[in-house]
């Protein structure tokens, strides 16, 4: 039997669905790599963010990202940071102040600090200082999504990634941050929920 790919927004590329059944006895595809649901069904309207943060250390991935979030109208206001230690001490500054970012983006390989080990210090300092609901972490890597990654983003949740090594076009790498992102809002809200 053949097993038809289908392309995940994450990954970037065309995988083997994972095949589950939801409670209603329905057929669900997940990513086979990542574990994101593959399905098309993400509304822009859903996704309206009032602040990100961005920790990138190229200049021109940080306009592109800017330009899919800001231009797309995904985010209103968007900070950026060169590395994971100005990322830091700015979501200290922040959370100081009581204002918490909607969402974070993270590079994972940054000179100095990386993106996990950011996103480890953001997680300890939510901690710290006591904030209601963990901010979403968006990876932004060339790396696929091995073992050891599907357990930094359960350690780290709500957290899932985009390939940034397998597409270049500035169109569609908008349509999948869209859906990623509201993917991850999603989870985010089923995590809230959980702890109710």
């Amino acid at each position: 039997m053949v097993v038809q790919k289908i392309y995940c927004n994450s990954c970037g590329e065309k995988v083997e669905p994972l095949i589950a059944l939801n409670i209603k006895g329905e057929e669900k595809n997940f990513c086979i790599n990542c574990g994101l649901p593959l399905e098309d069904s993400a509304s822009p309207e859903s996704c309206q963010l009032e602040h990100v943060v961005i920790a990138e250390d190229s200049p021109l991935i940080q306009e592109i990202i800017s330009d899919v979030l800001v231009g797309h109208g995904f985010a209103r206001m968007l900070s950026t940071c060169i590395s994971g230690e100005e990322m830091i001490a700015r979501l200290t500054n922040l959370f100081a102040h009581d204002r918490t970012p909607d969402l974070i983006i993270l590079d994972v390989n940054m000179s100095g600090m990386s993106g996990i080990d950011c996103a480890v210090s953001l997680r300890a300092l939510e901690q710290g200082m006591s904030t209601k609901e963990p901010i979403p972490i968006l990876f932004f890597t060339s790396e696929e999504c091995d073992a050891k990654f599907k357990q930094t983003l359960r350690s780290l949740s709500p957290a899932m990634y985009v390939n940034k090594g397998l597409d270049s076009s500035p169109r569609l790498l908008g349509n999948r941050f869209q859906t990623v992102i509201i993917k991850l809002l999603e989870l985010r809200n089923k995590t809230i929920n959980s702890q109710k």
